[in-house]
């Protein structure tokens, strides 16, 4: 993922070669986009975080990467060629109400990572829980002060204490501000139900693995680590889906050798996915996307941006993942 402060700097240069000299100088013909969401009107649980596209930007990002390159299956994911692959993370219900129309009619592949711990709004996400609790904060100056009472904090610090939180932590300032989570899942549904998996799943799409829980998997044992891959997969194989694929969530940091052999020998994984960009990976069955989600950014900039830094990571050989 592009580093923030770098965007701007990047982005200004990155307009002034063709795509042409890019794919030429890079070899680097196939982009893998990835979202969260996709909405017009962001509820709560997410619009706090950021990580979601308008659909007119969405719909604008869909006619860049037709124009300039393929649509490709999960399956030809990693053939070098000028193609693209879209993949959405954390099963998101916009997944089967806004996204999943557009890629019908548009006649495009894509995947969708689920976390099973979250489909049929059983739990919520930690990160959907702290959206919602910032989005309260701004409705009462009385729940800034309970929670700043709580956190032992400034009002003003509360944003960044909220970002360190644990769900535990997060479900009793929930309580504090009379915030229901469990009652917000049933009003808003905010992830996939099976049946609309399912429907998906049967529609063509690639159905993924997310982990159970979303969690990092940096600060997890081995064990956990397998634990939540192979709790998805079952989930999976109870639906008919036959070809595993892994992403993980926030990303490949730190993460083992150990756990990438185990996936690919005894885990059933047959490709995984990170978050870095354009990246060489000592992995070749380990790919890297390219976060969209960039509120100011069109889908163009966002390429080209990713593909100069890329160059200038080659320069300092900085290009490939090793672990």
């Amino acid at each position: 993922m592009l580093p923030s402060k770098l965007n701007h700097i990047i982005k200004t240069f990155s307009g002034i070669f063709p795509l042409d000299f890019y794919w030429r100088w890079t070899k680097k013909l196939q982009v893998l986009p990835f979202y969260h969401t996709v909405s017009d009107h962001p509820l709560p649980h997410f619009s706090e975080l950021k990580y979601f596209r308008s659909k007119n930007r969405f719909l604008d990002d869909l006619d860049f990467f037709t124009s300039h390159f393929e649509n490709i299956s999960m399956a030809e994911v990693g053939k070098e060629k000028k193609s693209f692959h879209l993949s959405f993370d954390d099963g998101m219900a916009e997944m089967y109400s806004v996204v999943f129309p557009i890629l019908q009619e548009k006649k495009l592949d894509a995947t969708f990572f689920i976390n099973t711990d979250f489909v049929d709004n059983k739990s919520m996400f930690i990160s959907h829980k702290i959206s919602l609790l910032q989005h309260e904060l701004k409705k009462s100056s009385q729940n800034r002060q309970r929670i700043s009472g709580y956190l032992e904090c400034e009002t003003g610090a509360i944003h960044s204490y909220l970002n360190r939180i644990n769900s535990e932590k997060a479900d009793e300032i929930a309580k504090l501000i009379h915030l229901d989570f469990t009652e917000y899942l049933k009003q808003h549904q905010p992830y996939l139900t099976t049946k609309q998996i399912i429907t998906l799943k049967n529609a063509g799409f690639t159905i993924g693995n997310h982990g159970k829980s979303h969690r990092n998997f940096n600060t997890l044992t081995f064990e956990e680590q397998k634990n939540e891959i192979e709790t998805v997969n079952s989930f999976l194989k109870q639906w008919g889906v036959d070809d595993l694929f892994f992403c993980f969530p926030y990303g490949d940091y730190k993460i083992k050798n150990e756990l990438f052999h185990w996936m690919y020998q005894e885990g059933g994984i047959e490709k995984s996915f990170g978050i870095s960009g354009l990246k060489e990976d000592g992995f070749p069955r380990h790919h890297h996307r390219i976060l969209m989600e960039h509120e100011n950014f069109s889908a163009e900039e966002i390429i080209r941006s990713e593909y100069l830094y890329f160059m200038l990571k080659s320069v300092l050989n900085k290009n490939k993942i090793r672990r």
